[in-house]
Order: structure tokens, then C-alpha cells, then sequence
């Protein structure tokens, strides 16, 4: 109890920074590195603090310069990680284990190049520090001060002769690191080091497609103006313009094409950077690129036009901003869908609102007869097939099967789409060619609201 007491004395007078307290305190201690409650030594405490005086006392008082807490970390770490470049020569000057790891296996070059105490990151680099130890995910360092942005700690492990084109395990080099962080100043410094512009993760992925994809116009412009290759893709084929475009990172965008980057580039599946702005309703990127001349026709392989993306997603913006521009209202698929058709299918009321207000013909069927009212009555959008109507779409049109909008809403359920047909004045009693009624679709399907529904509204029960 008397040791515990004494300590707890000891660790106090440390923390204090008073030399004499501390000293009065070690009459009382049987063991200078005993940890206390909270996994602290003495030596730990003066250490952090930075009070090299009580150091140096602890020191020649036998303190243990490598004592550990559970985490793995010593007073040279705790020192490192603090900034406490007084305390850092002290230890090492007694001998403490530079190269020791905590529990996360970070050195004590890592801690305070992470923190940007770039006079510790001096300090243990002119003892020898080693500069290219890795973690197991392969960090080292230089990666580490890239992540944080602590470009006098990056200078110095450069001018210690630190790997720069050391990546780590999932491709990231150094340049990579700084620029998807956007730490331009670290971009500009590991550039004006010879930093490799074009080096490429197996992905495929640039340090520009990175600045690109998280929208780091620093680094993008810093990496434009060293000659990064403004035109390479990843393995998908993805290029900086189509990652900037996707996230909406309209300045990024904008820089990218006022460097005279390619607008109309396409993806293996035939997206450009436009269809993909267009499906992620990035809106100011398919303003700057319309405005850039990008092709507003440009389909991709499945015949899609950026209209057509953005009407299927539902993105009434970008379908508004398009018509602006004039897009073409009534393009088909090799299956005969428009727009209109595919927002229907989809159940994008606001994009069929905008279309129809663009002359958007409401008739015009795919290769199987189906119209837009028909799509939408089968999908059971219930707002979609109200604002059709409205518009006067042709509510008894039928397929070559002879089924009309009505008996597809029977057989699929779709009680709301039901009721708003009838209230349109549907055709209750207009079989298919096989001579199904409505209500013989819906019993047969085993809609049983539905099948009410007609009755109430007096359909004929038949023989």
C-alpha cells in the first residue's frame, strides 16, 4: 500500500515537472517502473510533458528507457507522438529502442512524422532512424506524413533518401496518398522530387484519376501542370473526366476540360463521361460538359442516350437540363422504347412530366405494341398513369393480343392504376383476342381487390 502510495506520489510530481518533488518522491518507491493504474511510469508521464530535467533524473535514477504500457508504446514513442523533441534526445541518448513498434507496429519515426513534428522526424532520422520500414499494410513513413498532410516531415524523410514511389499493399504510392487527401503542398513537394506523375495501382487508378474521383482540384492542377496523362483510364476504363463527372465535381470537371480533356471518350459498354453525369443526376458536370460540346446523342451499347439514362434514374434535373439543350424527346431503342416509355417502366413521374412538357409523344409503343400508359398501368405507378391521362393518352389503345392498359393492370394487380383507368372511362367490358375480359384477367390471376373493384364499377360476370 505504502509503495502504491508512493507511485502515485512519484508519477504526480513528474507530471508537475518539479525536479525537487521528484526526488523527495523516489525516496519512496521500491520500483522506478512500475506502472500505475492507468498504465503509466513515471519516466512515460515526464516524457510527454516534455520535462527533460525529470527525465534526465529518472534516468539516472535506472528508470527502464523501454518500459512498455499494454499498447506497446514507450517513452519514446509518447515522446515522439507529443512533439517532445527534448525528451526524444534524452531517451536516445540512453539508449531507447528506435526502431521499437507499439501494438499498431508504428515506430517512433512513424508517430511523429503522422503528427508533423518534423524537429523529432530530424532528430530520430540523424540517429539512424530506418526510413522505409513498412506496417503490414504496407505504410511506411512517408505515406503515413502524406495521409496527414505534414509536408516538413515529407520533406525531410525525402531528404533522408525515403522511398517515393513505395507503395503500400493495395497499390498507393506516396503521390497517390497526398493527392486523394488533397494536400497539394505535399502533391507539389513530392512532384518537385521527381514523384512518378503516372504510376498506376492494378486497378488502374492514376494519382490524377484519384485527385479526380474525390474531388482534390489542388492536387488535380498541380498534377495537370507536371503533365500527368490527362487521358488514362483505369482498368475499367474509367478516365479522370468520367471519375470527376460521376462524383459532380463540376470544378474538377471544368479544369479538366478546359486542359482539353476529351469529352466524349467512351467506356466499354459505351457510357461517356455525359451518360454517366447523367445517371448519378450530377447536374452542374452535364452543364459543363454540354457546354464543353458534348455529344447529347451519344448512346451507349444498349442504345441509351444520356436522356434516356437520366429519365430511367429518375434524375429530373439533368432531364430537364438536356431537353434545354435539345435533346431528342422521341430516340428508340432497337426495342422500340423512348424515354417517356423507359421513365414509365420506371415509375420517374417528375422525368414524364418534363417529357410530355417537351412534346414527348405519348403514344408512340415499343416493338411489342406497349405504350407508355400501358408500361406505367403494368408497373402500377399510380401517379405516373394519373399524369398520362391528364394528358389525354389513349386509354382503350391495344396490344396485338388485343389486351388494352386495363386488362395489363388486371392481371398484374394493380388495383390503383385499376381505378384510375375506370375513372378515365376504360373500356370495362374490351376483351383480348382470346376473350378475356378485364375481370376474367384479374380472377384468373387471383386479384381478388381488383376483381371487386370491377364488379363495383358493373363488370359483366359473363356465363
Amino acid at each position: 500500500m505504502e509503495n502504491a502510495k508512493g507511485l502515485q506520489t512519484l508519477i504526480k510530481a513528474a507530471r508537475s515537472g518539479i525536479v525537487q518533488d521528484v526526488k523527495e518522491a523516489l525516496e519512496f518507491v521500491t520500483d522506478v517502473d512500475a506502472l500505475s493504474s492507468d498504465h503509466w511510469t513515471a519516466l512515460m508521464t515526464a516524457s510527454k510533458e516534455g520535462y527533460t530535467d525529470v527525465v534526465d533524473l529518472l534516468l539516472a535514477n535506472k528508470a527502464n528507457v523501454d518500459t512498455q504500457r499494454p499498447s506497446g508504446v514507450t517513452a519514446l514513442l509518447i515522446a515522439c507522438h507529443h512533439g517532445q523533441v527534448g525528451s526524444v534526445r534524452t531517451l536516445l541518448a540512453s539508449g531507447a529502442a528506435i526502431e521499437w513498434t507499439d501494438d499498431q507496429d508504428f515506430t517512433a519515426l512513424m508517430v511523429a512524422s503522422q503528427k508533423g513534428h518534423t524537429d523529432v522526424v530530424e532528430l530520430l532520422l540523424a540517429n539512424k532512424a530506418s526510413v522505409d520500414t513498412q506496417l503490414p499494410n504496407g505504410d511506411t513513413a512517408l505515406n503515413i506524413a502524406c495521409q496527414s498532410g505534414q509536408v516538413g516531415a515529407v520533406r525531410a524523410l525525402l531528404a533522408s533518401g525515403a522511398a517515393i514511389e513505395l507503395a503500400d499493399n493495395q497499390g498507393f504510392t506516396p503521390l497517390m496518398v497526398a493527392s486523394r487527401k488533397g494536400h497539394t503542398d505535399v502533391v507539389e513537394l513530392l512532384l518537385a522530387n521527381k514523384s512518378s506523375v503516372d504510376t498506376q495501382r492494378l486497378t488502374g487508378a492514376t494519382a490524377l484519376k484519384i485527385a479526380c474521383q474525390y474531388g482534390q482540384l489542388g492536387a488535380v492542377r498541380a498534377l495537370l501542370a507536371s503533365g500527368a496523362a490527362i487521358e488514362l483510364a483505369d482498368n475499367q476504363g474509367f478516365t479522370p473526366l468520367m471519375s470527376a463527372s460521376l462524383k459532380g465535381h463540376t470544378d474538377v470537371v471544368e479544369l479538366l476540360l478546359a486542359s482539353k480533356a476529351i469529352v466524349d471518350t467512351q467506356l466499354p459498354n459505351g457510357d461517356t463521361a455525359l451518360n454517366i453525369a447523367c445517371e448519378y443526376g450530377q447536374v452542374r458536370s452535364v452543364r459543363a460538359l454540354l457546354a464543353s460540346g458534348a455529344a447529347i446523342e451519344v448512346a451507349d451499347d444498349r442504345g441509351f442516350t444520356p436522356l434516356m439514362v437520366a429519365s430511367g434514374k429518375g434524375q429530373y434535373f439533368a432531364v430537364e437540363l438536356l431537353l434545354a439543350n435539345k435533346a431528342s424527346v422521341d430516340t428508340q431503342l432497337p426495342n422500340g422504347d423512348t424515354a417517356l416509355n423507359i421513365a414509365c417502366q420506371c415509375g420517374q413521374v417528375d422525368a414524364v412530366l418534363a417529357l410530355l412538357a417537351s412534346g414527348a409523344a405519348i403514344e408512340l409503343a415499343d416493338d411489342q405494341g406497349f405504350t407508355p400508359l400501358m408500361s406505367a398501368s403494368q408497373k402500377g405507378d399510380i401517379d405516373v398513369v394519373r399524369v398520362l391521362l391528364a394528358n389525354k393518352a389513349s386509354v382503350d389503345t391495344q396490344l396485338p393480343n388485343g389486351d388494352t392498359a386495363l386488362n395489363i393492370a388486371c392481371q398484374y394487380g394493380q388495383l390503383g392504376a385499376v381505378r384510375a383507368l375506370l375513372a378515365s372511362g376504360a373500356a370495362i367490358e374490351l376483351a383480348d383476342n382470346q376473350g378475356f375480359t378485364p375481370l376474367m384477367s384479374a380472377s384468373r390471376k387471383g386479384h381478388t381487390d381488383v376483381v371487386e373493384l370491377l364488379l363495383a364499377n358493373k363488370a359483366s360476370v359473363g356465363t
